[in-house]
């Protein structure tokens, strides 16, 4: 068994070491390139994105006698303008982290008709920030919530007019800066980190390239096999022939 396992290296050995020194080559590239990819730990991060204002009336016409009321105030305007408040990290963000009460401030401006909570991930989003939130002097203050990752709920704002500003204010752990997202279109797009990029396709491209050249070491072998074996048998029949004339030769002296 150890000699046919010599044998075998014995006559592979020159794809072996081809095939040891593009795995070695492969390797050091690997390392190399993992080494200078960025760090991407996992925390916490909120997003706001806010959508431009959306008139809720498309044309009033120039009729002096046609009014729009809200309530009983008049209105000239409708629109509605969505945010929505998405935790987009690796972790949830938790009551306990807030430690003074988020708040977005609509600016200098008495056109705000209504705040109310829209879409949310499930009816417990919407019940707790419901009971948490109020809305005075133009502004929304949330005591606290809970947003596991991917989860979001939206804040709907109706006002006579676009809001020309939109703050927020805030304090939370593990929060420095909030993910703030313009979106100029009407649909609400929700957004998440990506992952890393993986060295899995990297491992599986190295183990094909070096499948594909272990085949094509082995059919080059085999031919280089075939070609000395036929020049080998060429020669062993040429080296007879000779001794047998010579033998021949002898024998008639």
């Amino acid at each position: 068994m150890r000699k046919k396992i010599t044998d075998f290296y014995n006559k592979y050995s020159v794809a072996f070491n081809i095939i040891s020194f593009l795995v070695a080559i492969g390797s050091i590239c690997l390392t190399i390139w993992i080494s200078k990819q960025p760090v991407t730990l996992p925390q916490k991060e909120l997003s706001c994105i806010t959508t431009n204002s959306k008139s809720l009336v498309l044309m009033l016409g120039n009729d002096s006698n046609l009014k729009l009321l809200y309530g009983e105030r008049e209105v000239s305007k409708p629109c509605i303008t969505s945010i929505v408040i998405q935790n987009t990290g690796a972790y949830p963000i938790t009551n306990s982290d807030f430690l003074r009460p988020f708040i977005i401030a609509f600016g200098e401006t008495d056109e705000i008709l209504s705040v109310n909570i829209g879409d949310c991930s499930n009816q417990y989003i919407r019940e707790e920030v419901v009971e948490n939130s109020s809305f005075s002097n133009q502004k929304l203050t949330i005591d606290n919530f809970l947003l596991n990752p991917g989860e979001m709920f939206t804040v709907d704002i109706i006002s006579d007019g676009g809001i020309p500003l939109i703050n927020f204010d805030y304090r939370l752990e593990g929060i420095s800066k909030l993910n703030l997202i313009n979106n100029p279109s009407n649909q609400i797009i929700l957004t998440r980190k990506e992952n890393p990029v993986s060295i899995l396709p990297f491992l599986v491209l190295l183990c094909l390239i070096v499948v594909a050249v272990i085949i094509v070491m082995v059919i080059v072998m085999k031919k280089l096999n075939k070609r000395d074996a036929a020049m080998f048998d060429r020669l062993e029949a040429a080296i007879r022939k000779e001794m047998q004339e010579e033998n021949q030769h002898e024998q008639s002296d």
